[in-house]
């Protein structure tokens, strides 16, 4: 009886990890749960790394850091790190800022090695969903060289499918940059719901607009949701443009408890 209890869970776990991952990195999970559930997500603010942080935690995995990569010497740099300061404090969860302007590969190497002999990491965790810029390539070499596991939960994912999931998860989401090819600056500090999903699918059928935004077309920040133990607010932005660039550029970010602000 007790062989066909842990069958029954086997086989529950097995069906519920490919609905969550699907079939693409399905085959790696095995190696990764047999080392400690300890994992590092590389972290830009937005939605997707948010995304891939909550499943993640879905799947079992216990999230100890999250990473930032900075490069001053970019023109604009629309991550901000005022709100993934207050995005770590609001997960309380260790934030880790690394200005990466000169970095050759080995120092990325450098970087997660000392990460993962100081939290005990088996793996880094990122939200890319496709490979459309080579990162994916880049970080398997990064992770290879550091002898760590890399886990993508969004990979190759339905896009739709995607959006959708933030809703149902209920994360707060809002637009911060967008380009003039697909949008007016009427989109910069929307919020991502039902509605702006639907026009997002309208543009995609006659401008060629990946859903999740995998091409820049757009990009985001996430203020609430299933992860955050105190809501955000940014209180303080500029609204600039460079390039066909339009975006906000936030000046300052502050978590909110029982409906106050905390500086």
């Amino acid at each position: 009886m007790i062989k066909k209890i842990r069958l029954f869970l086997f086989n529950y776990r097995f069906i519920f990890f490919k609905r969550i991952i699907g079939n693409n990195l399905f085959e790696t999970l095995p190696n990764i749960l047999q080392t400690n559930n300890k994992v590092a997500v590389l972290w830009t603010g937005g939605k997707d790394c948010n995304l891939a942080f909550y499943e993640s935690q879905l799947l079992g995995f216990e999230v100890v850091c999250l990473i930032g990569f900075f490069n001053k010497q970019k023109t604009i740099t629309i991550e901000s790190l005022e709100l993934m300061e207050r995005q770590a404090e609001a997960l309380n969860i260790p934030f880790i800022n690394i200005e990466v302007s000169k970095f050759s590969q080995s120092d990325y190497v450098n970087v997660i090695l000392n990460i993962k002999s100081k939290y005990q990491i088996s793996t880094v965790v990122t939200g890319i969903i496709s490979n459309l810029n080579g990162n994916i390539y880049w970080l398997k070499k990064i992770c290879k060289a550091s002898d760590i596991n890399l886990f993508c939960p969004l990979w190759n994912k339905n896009r739709k499918e995607l959006l959708n999931k933030f809703i149902a998860y209920n994360f707060s989401i809002i637009f911060i940059a967008v380009k003039e090819q697909w949008f007016t600056d009427i989109w910069l500090g929307r919020s991502l719901s039902l509605e702006t999903i639907a026009e997002l699918e309208k543009t995609k059928k006659y401008n060629c607009l990946d859903l999740c935004g995998e091409k820049n077309e757009y990009d985001t920040i996430v203020l609430d949701g299933p992860i955050y133990k105190n809501k955000l607010d940014v209180v303080k932005f500029t609204q600039k443009k460079y390039q066909d660039l339009m975006y906000l550029e936030i000046d300052k970010c502050v978590l909110i408890k029982n409906n106050e602000h905390i500086y």
